[in-house]
């Protein structure tokens, strides 16, 4: 579609808003995964005194359901909910096997157990 020229730079003007919106929104993404990455070592500090497995798959389950209970309301595709957090969940496990073989707990972790 061809607008006049005016309209052209407001189209564009628009769309530079937008862009920013969704770099914001990425921030704030990557904001909460480095949130949660933290709460996974914690975690992990909690499974090792108490000696749970780092994969507990009943606990995995019922955290997708969850999820998906949550996301409902807002019109999401639950496959993909549930695509996004199998991916979320084995970032999870990733990082407690690498940190429990390494056994280089950052200090703030080691001290809350």
């Amino acid at each position: 579609m061809k607008y006049p020229m005016n309209e052209r730079g407001k189209a564009r003007k628009e769309l530079s808003l937008l862009s920013a919106g969704l770099i914001q929104a990425d921030k704030k993404i990557i904001l909460v995964l480095a949130q949660r990455a933290s709460f996974v070592r914690r975690i992990l500090l909690w499974k090792m005194r108490y000696g749970q497995p780092i994969i507990r798959k009943n606990v995995e389950k019922q955290r997708i359901a969850r999820i998906l209970r949550l996301a409902r309301p807002f019109g999401h595709d639950p496959g993909f909910i549930r695509a996004l957090y199998y991916l979320v969940i084995a970032e999870s496990c990733r990082i407690q096997l690498e940190l429990k073989e390494s056994g280089e707990f950052p200090k703030e972790h080691r001290m809350i157990f």
